[in-house]
């Protein structure tokens, strides 16, 4: 059965409503500076300044989004990637990265399993609006996650 739009409004805003969790690993605490005012309005941003110590964060804790900036390290960050989606607790975290402008590893990034990405120099407004839409798609796939568990299976 359809959905009217005021049960659609009504579940958008339910599902889509208060802050996100996101996790920024910048290495070189650059990023940070400039992004954190205008994502920390709308969202709770937890940073992490390591690989390591943003793997421990993970295993601890849940986010729903993931933002990496490893300076000019792209391998690194690719590589870092490579390793999130290994694990299970991780493996479908949205990741956007933070590229270097001068750097061309957009198909590697994707096939290391970023979802998306910003070039540095940022615009915040863009990131801001990215995230958005990454939290908004996580947040729906874990509604309906939710909603298909509860379905009695077919045999």
């Amino acid at each position: 059965s359809q959905i009217d739009g005021k049960a659609r409004n009504s579940l958008d805003a339910k599902i889509l409503k208060g802050q996100g969790r996101i996790l920024l690993i910048d290495l070189c605490s650059r990023i940070v500076s400039k992004v954190l005012p205008i994502l920390s309005e709308k969202h709770n941003i937890f940073v992490e300044t390591s690989p390591t110590k943003a793997l421990q964060t993970l295993n601890e804790h849940r986010f729903e989004v993931l933002i990496i900036h490893l300076c000019e390290d792209n391998k690194a960050c690719l590589e870092f990637c490579s390793v999130l989606r290994s694990y299970e607790n991780t493996s479908q975290l949205p990741i956007l990265m933070i590229l270097e402008a001068d750097d061309n590893i957009l198909s590697e990034a994707l096939k290391a399993g970023v979802n998306d990405y910003v070039l540095n120099p940022i615009n915040p407004y863009d990131l801001m609006a990215r995230l958005n839409v990454h939290l908004a798609n996580k947040r729906l796939q874990n509604h309906l996650d939710i909603i298909l568990k509860k379905l009695p299976l077919k045999q």
